[in-house]
C-alpha cells in the first residue's frame, strides 16, 4: 500500500506491481551508486539487512547519527583507491602515455597529417569509459566527432 500526499491530506493507494520482471531504473542505479564502496561479501551482507530492515520497519541495528557521517568518508576513500589502482594497472599498458596533468591514453589510431597549430581547430573520435570497463560517452556511437581548439586544451 502506498499513501499519496496531496496538500497536506493522505490517500491510500495500492501498491503498484512492475509490468515486466526487469529491475526499474531506479534500483538499477542505487545498485550502481554502491559500487563506489566496493564492499566485501561480508559487507555486501550488512548492507542488505540494512536494506531489509528500512524496507520493513525494523529498527536498524546501528545508530545511523554515529555511522551515517562516516559513509561519505569510506566511499570516497574506497573509490579513490579503486582509481588509483585502476590507473597504475593503465600506465603500465602497451603504448600508454601519461600526460603532466595525470591524463592517461593510448592511441588507437594516430593521425597522419600535419600537427595542429595551437589556433586550430580538430575533430577527434573518442570512447569514454569508466574503471570498470563501462562506456559512458562514445562520438563514435554518436556519429559525430568533438570539436575543440587546441589552444583551448593546453
Amino acid at each position: 500500500m502506498r499513501v499519496a500526499l496531496l496538500s497536506g491530506v493522505a490517500f491510500a493507494q495500492p501498491a503498484r506491481r512492475p509490468k515486466t520482471r526487469r529491475p526499474s531504473t531506479r534500483w538499477v542505479a542505487v545498485g550502481q551508486s554502491v559500487r563506489a564502496f566496493n564492499m566485501s561479501k561480508a559487507e555486501l551482507e550488512i548492507f542488505k539487512k540494512g536494506i531489509i530492515d528500512a524496507s520493513s520497519g525494523q529498527k536498524p541495528s546501528v545508530e545511523l547519527e554515529t555511522y551515517g557521517p562516516k559513509i561519505d568518508a569510506l566511499a570516497k576513500s574506497r573509490q579513490e583507491q579503486l582509481s588509483k589502482d585502476f590507473l597504475a594497472k593503465a600506465e603500465k599498458e602497451p603504448g600508454a602515455t601519461k600526460t603532466a596533468s595525470g591524463l592517461i591514453y593510448s592511441d588507437v589510431k594516430p593521425g597522419a597529417g600535419p600537427l595542429p597549430k595551437p589556433t586550430d581547430t580538430v575533430k577527434v573520435n573518442y570512447k569514454g569509459m569508466l574503471t570498470d570497463g563501462t562506456e559512458f560517452d562514445s562520438s563514435y556511437k554518436r556519429g559525430q566527432s568533438f570539436e575543440h581548439r587546441v589552444m583551448n586544451s593546453m
